[in-house]
């Protein structure tokens, strides 16, 4: 049972490396937006939501929405620790 749950919790860190792209866009923005005051299109706010909602959560990614690929990539990255691949 301890096993079980030492693969469990370096899947998910393994997974969290999909958190890469939407953590790095929102410490530009913070920076660039926030302190620097740069101007865009969609605001502070409507960037995170871009970010976080239009492309984390709801988006779409070669006509597969993104839920389904967050749950394979989570299959995939346990996967990958249960075989030692």
């Amino acid at each position: 049972m301890n096993k079980i749950k030492r693969n469990i919790k370096w899947a998910f860190k393994l997974y969290a490396i999909t958190l890469v792209l939407p953590m790095s866009l929102t410490i530009i923005n913070i920076i660039a937006c926030g302190i620097l005051g740069f101007e865009t299109k969609f605001g502070f706010w409507g960037n995170f939501k871009i970010m976080w909602i239009d492309y984390y959560f709801t988006g779409i990614l070669m006509g597969i929405s993104a839920w389904r690929w967050q749950l394979v990539l989570l299959f995939c990255s346990f996967l990958c620790i249960k075989l030692r691949l």
